[in-house]
């Protein structure tokens, strides 16, 4: 196999399709989970060339899993796997409505707990489809840096994501004994 720098898909040059590069015969990244690896069987028989592109088996499939954290941990839950000689691989795409800690939480235990004889979670992340709103959002540019205590900036920004009631309370709470903590133990700073 020669590798043609990053190009690792199967494909054909020049008008006549005369030139041709067989890709890599196995998926290298999950970008490529769609691609069909192929190998080209070249035949010289009496000065005349036969070219055969034969599909490489697939030993390994690469999967991708897409949806906010719930439709994930369904997904995953009814995971069945083919019947391929290694472990397949599976990349998470988790896509939420707003920002909220406790489903990043969500999906990192998911992903610590997933088990399964047959695949493997290689690759996990998470995005909002909300705007993240900046410090500038919440407070005049005109203030005064001094003026801004840290428990006031938090509680403006958790009051400002879309959330259930008690967990940004939670939040706050969470936040305030750090906070306090930090603040009665200046040495553990």
């Amino acid at each position: 196999y020669y590798a043609l720098g990053h190009l690792h898909c199967p494909q054909s040059l020049g008008q006549d399709k005369k030139l041709c590069y067989s890709g890599s015969p196995i998926q290298l990244s999950f970008s490529e989970r769609e691609n069909k690896n192929r190998v080209m069987l070249l035949t010289l028989d009496q000065g005349s060339l036969d070219v055969q592109s034969i599909p490489a088996p697939v030993n390994r499939k690469l999967i991708k899993i897409k949806g906010n954290v719930s439709e994930i941990k369904s997904k995953l839950n009814n995971y069945t796997s083919g019947q391929n000689p290694l472990i397949d691989f599976i990349e998470i795409e988790a896509v939420e409505d707003d920002n909220n800690p406790l489903k990043i939480l969500e999906l990192e235990e998911l992903v610590d707990n997933f088990k399964h004889p047959s695949a493997r979670i290689l690759k996990h992340r998470i995005s909002t489809i909300a705007r993240t709103t900046s410090i500038s959002d919440i407070y005049d540019e005109n203030q005064n840096l001094t003026e801004l205590n840290p428990l006031d900036v938090f509680i403006k920004r958790i009051e400002l994501e879309v959330m259930e009631p008690e967990t940004k309370e939670k939040l706050i709470e969470a936040f305030r004994e750090l906070f306090e903590e930090t603040e009665n133990n200046p040495e553990d700073r």
